[in-house]
């Protein structure tokens, strides 16, 4: 739900700002790369209807925000075998059912977490570009797991922290 509200916050005051523009010209690229520990009785859909569909499309209905998520993995974390992502497969339907027009990148099930981040990064960074090739206004949000936030930091490196 907090996360939500600052997405929802974040666009709300960039879309004030954009009240002189046309509507026409006005596009928002919303991408999340999402990873969800399995964690009964919880499901995925009450997990994930805090933040999709974003809220801000209720205030600002004549502006196109695009909706792109990003259905990954995280890597088990060591020592800790039980601990378990919901394979995307399974999100999926989540995510349609909650914003149909969403665009969904799903990996294999089966591919190498790491190798399924690097290739989400570089799908959410080419959803982020306008028709003309240069990048949008948007945001883009790696959530749902601290654990795939983890995979983020070591995959970038201790100068990012």
């Amino acid at each position: 739900e907090t996360l939500g509200a600052y997405v929802d916050k974040l666009l709300t005051d960039v879309l004030t700002a954009k009240e002189h523009v046309p509507v026409s010209e006005c596009r928002i690229t919303l991408t999340y790369l999402l990873a969800l520990s399995h964690s009964p009785p919880k499901t995925p859909l009450q997990t994930l209807s805090p933040i999709l569909p974003p809220k801000v499309r209720n205030k600002f209905q004549d502006i196109q925000i695009e909706v792109n998520v990003g259905l990954l993995r995280f890597t088990t974390p060591d020592g800790m075998p039980w601990i378990k992502s919901v394979p995307p497969s399974e999100l999926r339907n989540v995510v349609k059912d909650l914003v149909p027009d969403a665009t969904v990148w799903l990996p294999k099930d089966e591919n190498d977490p790491n190798d399924q981040l690097c290739e989400a990064i570089e799908w959410a960074y080419e959803k982020q570009k306008g028709k003309d090739g240069t990048l949008g206004e948007g945001l883009v949000v790696v959530a749902g797991s601290l654990y795939l936030v983890a995979d983020l930091y070591r995959l970038l490196g201790p100068e990012s922290l």
